[in-house]
């Protein structure tokens, strides 16, 4: 019982994460710099006065990675 438990431990602890399952797991959130770009807009439209000063706040961005 011994032997099959010293067996079967290293291979319940090899749990590793790997860079790809890092990135797959990471790529639902959003960065800080997405978010602080999320707030510049919420602010510029906030501030607009007329509508072509909020279609100016609107820029393109790519979605979480």
């Amino acid at each position: 019982m011994r032997k099959a438990l010293l067996i079967a431990l290293p291979l319940l602890l090899t749990g590793c994460i790997t860079d790809r399952e890092e990135g797959a797991f990471l790529s639902g959130y959003y960065s800080r710099a997405d978010v602080d770009a999320i707030n510049a807009q919420i602010v510029c439209k906030q501030a607009a006065r007329t509508v072509v000063q909020v279609a100016r706040c609107e820029v393109q961005r790519r979605g979480p990675r």
